[in-house]
């Protein structure tokens, strides 16, 4: 059987939250954290990591309340660069996939956030074409939050948990 995002929504397995671009002060202490653990600052493509490094780094700071969301996303945004053609390092262009996907970003209090699809290298970008599904019940990421392994496993298991929800409930498009 399968079913839509908005089965999902009334069926109370998810919620339609509204999600804004973080603060410069959000981005600096995600990357500095980023950078510390593994060299570089925020990616974009990766919710799983910046998002965790986001929350840690918040905690670092001394400021409680933030957590790791996850969920699922319509991506309809296109990513623009503020730049020459070149980039960073001369990697090749980011391939983006529009589309539903497993999503991971980072709240405090009821105010959600994505620090992965806010910033594309370092531009600043327009998020608001996208909507985002949390789960309802997120006990099971703030476990994996809370596990001690390494950033690679949490992740992993982050988005593992967003796949099976999406094989187990039918989620139409989600890859």
């Amino acid at each position: 059987m399968s079913c839509t995002i908005e089965d999902c929504v009334k069926n109370g397995l998810l919620e339609q939250v509204s999600v804004s671009v973080p603060s410069d002060e959000v981005f600096t202490i995600g990357d500095e954290r980023t950078q510390q653990e593994g060299g570089q600052g925020m990616t974009f493509g990766t919710c799983a990591g910046n998002s965790v490094y986001v929350v840690k780094g918040m905690e670092d700071k001394g400021e409680s309340g933030w957590e790791v969301v996850g969920g699922f996303a319509f991506f309809r945004q296109t990513p623009e660069k503020i730049r020459d053609d070149k980039d960073p390092a001369g990697l090749p262009p980011t391939h983006v996939e529009h589309g539903l996907g497993r999503h991971v970003w980072v709240k405090k209090g009821e105010r959600h956030f994505d620090p992965t699809w806010s910033r594309y290298y370092d531009a600043r970008q327009d998020i608001s074409p996208n909507r985002y599904c949390a789960l309802t019940d997120q006990r099971m990421m703030r476990r994996i939050m809370r596990a001690d392994g390494a950033l690679y496993e949490v992740e992993r298991a982050m988005l593992s948990h967003l796949e099976g929800l999406a094989e187990r409930w039918g989620l139409e498009g989600c890859s």
